[in-house]
């Protein structure tokens, strides 16, 4: 392997590491799109707080987390149901 080729192997490797990345889905950030996400929602009582904020693409911060609740609520509503056929 070329020198150049492997300080670039070697630059590429450790900059992955200590990049950020996605808390929920653990994506690679890209410092253009970022979003601050409200790790327990505000809806649910969750403060502004460093303490209660992860960085997330928008993306995940919003669909990705809106289907999961969607389908929580889902599997709840199911559960429910069988509950109340015993």
């Amino acid at each position: 392997m070329h020198i150049c080729q492997k300080k670039s192997e070697i630059f590429i490797t450790e900059a992955l590491s200590k990049a950020p990345c996605c808390k929920i889905r653990g994506g690679l950030l890209h410092r253009n799109a970022i979003s601050v996400d409200h790790i327990e929602r505000k809806q649910d009582g969750g403060k502004a707080t460093i303490e209660n904020a992860q960085l997330t693409p928008p993306y995940c911060n919003t669909e990705v987390k809106n289907y999961t609740l969607i389908n929580m609520s889902k599997e709840m509503k199911k559960g429910i149901q069988l509950i109340s056929r015993c």
